[in-house]
């Protein structure tokens, strides 16, 4: 049974649907009344509303784009908003995975300074019995433009324009970068984890070589080589050097001391 409250005027209610982004249904519930009432209240009042793949606008920063891209090298993916095929293609949102809620956190808020709206955080059980934690961007008309570049033929493919500047790299390599040491100390491997198909890897391992770093296409993902590995993780972090804390083990500590990486927490 819905708890009603007394829905209050239109100018209160203009405020959640503009400024705090609530749709009308989303109105209706904190009120207890049906989606109708909030809508034709609204309108009758002369507010122009919100049509599916029309919901926000976005400006795609070159900073905002780096972020992006790197996160769908990665873990990050887009969808259309809008469920009617026939308005398909005319906004979509941004989703991202991962099993360290710091990360999720840290990813919602890089979002936020970008003035990308987000929806609350949830968690699941993923399919090995361990809990990951999930994000979604609201819709904007912006990021379909990034869908049909990523998903030409409805499956994720890399753009042949990539580049792979240092906040790209560094977002990527925090998705699915490896970094494993022996016991002396060492370091082992660098690898970037990757389920693109052959020719793609190929194409990323030019992109890596046109940036001075050489690397090797596994059937697992890309390794970098043990010459190119510290010239890897300076030049990802030339630009920024913000990472959060809970991904230091992902760097040697010759890096962590000589790079002067600055750590981003919540905790």
């Amino acid at each position: 049974m819905l708890n009603k409250r007394k829905l209050p005027d239109a100018k209160t209610i203009a405020k959640l649907y503009f400024e705090k982004g609530m749709s009308c249904q989303k109105i209706a519930k904190l009120y207890g009344c049906h989606p109708s009432t909030v809508f034709l209240k609204l309108k009758h009042h002369g507010y122009k509303l919100r049509k599916w793949g029309e919901v926000r606008h976005i400006q795609l920063t070159r900073e905002l784009l780096e972020f992006l891209t790197g996160h769908l090298l990665g873990d990050g993916s887009l969808s259309f908003c809008c469920p009617r095929k026939r308005k398909q293609g005319k906004s979509a949102m941004f989703h991202f995975v991962s099993k360290y809620f710091e990360y999720i956190m840290w990813t919602a808020e890089q979002l936020s300074l970008f003035g990308v709206k987000v929806s609350p955080i949830y968690s699941e059980i993923s399919s090995t019995g361990g809990i990951v934690y999930r994000l979604r961007s609201k819709c904007y008309r912006e990021f379909a433009e990034l869908k049909h570049k990523w998903y030409p033929y409805g499956k994720k493919e890399v753009p042949r324009d990539l580049n792979l500047s240092p906040n790209v790299l560094k977002y990527w390599y925090l998705d699915d970068g490896t970094y494993r040491v022996r016991r002396n100390g060492r370091c082992e491997e660098v690898s970037l984890c990757s389920k693109a198909d052959p020719n793609t890897k190929l194409f990323l391992v030019g992109r890596l070589h046109e940036i001075g770093i050489e690397a090797t296409a596994r059937r697992e993902g890309i390794t970098i080589r043990k010459r190119s590995q510290r010239r890897f993780f300076q030049y990802m972090l030339s630009d920024d050097p913000f990472i959060p804390r809970c991904f230091l083990y992902k760097f040697p500590n010759y890096i962590i001391e000589k790079q002067n990486i600055k750590l981003d927490a919540f905790f």
